[in-house]
């Protein structure tokens, strides 16, 4: 049949039929392939009333209804007619290619029986089961595959609740990608190409039972990787690791402690957090987006990634591990910060600051619990912010007159120098005196002068690097 897919489902839609049934065979044929008027000898695929084949020299080819009284409900014809077609396809070859059986949570899908071509030895077409009328009912042995077509949209909620209790097996095959297929080119589509899904099966009961143990041992796995878990103090961190001034409340002690999740210390990611929430009035972030920034960044375990609630639940339920979600913690910590009127959350998951760092200084639930080291670092965190700032913009300029611009990234210039110098990134900004010296030598040379600093080798030689800084 030359009509396509898209022709059939799209025509009929518009109340034009172009593939009827022969009132005979009860073969799907198209309008091409019939006499003009009542001789065409077609009904119509839903309601079987005796058509008309409508071939004019102005409109469109088309099958009509014989009477006004019938074609009532028969916007479906197209629906009926690709289902005969899979039908007589399948019943041909008497087998079909059956999908992979897959289950999935939150640790990602599990295929619990791979996908193969299956025999049959019987198909039945829209035979109605219980409540539903699948679409077509392929048997083997005494069991039953539902097949199942989407063209313009799956299978219905409701339909898939209804032969959920069949027990019985669904498969749906996608065809909306082929919508520009020829009706007889579809076979090979149907029975082997088209995406397939299986939307219900008996096996899904065993399925859950193996998820189930995928999360237990994924969280065995966890509790032994955080036991064995050593943070790297890689160069990406916020502060130097020779701090003094640490998060002393009991709360922050007995939060933090046995988390083994972080790379960086707690004060560091605590005072992260509260940083960038109290800096962002305008854009305030939600737990998504901090989160995102701490995996980013490389700021926690390679671990991290299979932790997912359940798992730590499990851990903590039936393991007795001290295991939260990097998500858990986050919220948490804020929760905590909210008690200590710092900030709130408002209605879309957002976190607001609701206190300058002043404020912050002065509150007496903050002092008796002896955090002030915290406000201490955020201040830190803010100076630090500005000198690696200013660094860049001097560097940038410095490359501009010496070398047109021709420069590799600030970011990387800076992590490459603190390489060179045995330094870390904070000690770079905070503790030298680079800034100071990249501020002169910029002066040197934009006022012509030639700049004879030790610095300036620095900023031509030192090679370019990956960025790391968080933000």
């Amino acid at each position: 049949m030359d009509v396509t897919l898209d022709e059939l489902f799209s025509r009929c839609f518009d109340g034009m039929m172009l593939v009827a049934l022969d009132a005979a065979s009860l073969d799907p044929v198209p309008i091409s392939a019939v006499s003009s008027g009542m001789k065409c000898g077609c009904v119509c695929p839903v309601c079987f009333g005796d058509l008309v084949a409508r071939k004019g020299t102005v409109r469109k080819h088309s099958f009509a209804h014989q009477a006004d009284g019938h074609g009532f409900g028969c916007a479906h014809a197209a629906e009926s007619i690709l289902h005969r077609l899979a039908k007589m396809m399948i019943d041909r070859k008497r087998e079909i290619r059956v999908a992979d059986t897959v289950v999935s949570d939150e640790l990602g899908p599990l295929v619990i029986a791979a996908g193969r071509t299956v025999g049959f030895d019987g198909v039945e077409l829209e035979k109605r089961m219980g409540e539903v009328v699948p679409d077509v009912v392929c048997s083997a042995g005494g069991r039953k595959l539902h097949v199942e077509f989407k063209v313009t949209h799956g299978c219905t909620a409701e339909k898939l609740s209804k032969l959920s209790g069949l027990g019985v097996a669904v498969m749906e095959v996608d065809l909306s990608e082929y919508r520009h297929f020829k009706l007889k080119e579809l076979e090979f589509v149907i029975l082997d190409e088209a995406p397939r899904t299986m939307l219900l099966s008996p096996l899904f009961e065993r399925g859950q039972a193996l998820l189930d143990r995928r999360v237990a041992d994924t969280a065995v796995e966890v509790v032994e990787r955080m036991n064995a878990f050593a943070p790297t103090r890689s160069r990406e961190v916020l502060f130097s690791n020779r701090l003094h001034r640490t998060l002393r409340s009991p709360f922050a002690t007995e939060f933090s402690d046995g988390l083994k999740l972080f790379e960086i210390a707690d004060p560091e990611w605590q005072s992260w957090i509260l940083w960038t929430v109290l800096r962002r009035p305008d854009n305030p972030p939600s737990t998504a987006e901090l989160v995102g920034a701490f995996r980013g960044n490389g700021w926690v375990g390679k671990h991290e990634a299979i932790l997912k609630p359940k798992v730590a639940k499990y851990a903590r339920d039936a393991l007795g591990g001290r295991v939260f979600t990097l998500e858990e913690i986050v919220d948490t910590f804020l929760a905590h910060m909210t008690s200590l009127g710092l900030v709130r959350r408002d209605c879309d998951g957002k976190w607001i600051g609701t206190a300058d760092l002043a404020t912050y200084e002065k509150n007496p639930k903050i002092r008796r619990g002896g955090r002030p080291g915290l406000a201490e670092q955020l201040a830190r965190q803010g100076l630090l912010d500005y000198r690696r700032r200013m660094i860049q913009e001097h560097y940038r300029a410095i490359m501009r007159h010496l070398d047109g611009g021709a420069a590799c990234d600030p970011e990387g210039w800076m992590l490459a120098v603190a390489r060179r110098l045995g330094l870390t990134p904070f000690e770079l900004a905070m503790e030298s005196y680079l800034l100071e010296e990249m501020e002169a030598t910029r002066r040197d040379v934009e006022n012509g002068r030639d700049p004879a600093r030790a610095v300036l080798r620095l900023v031509r030689q030192a090679p370019c690097a990956e960025p790391a800084w968080p933000e």
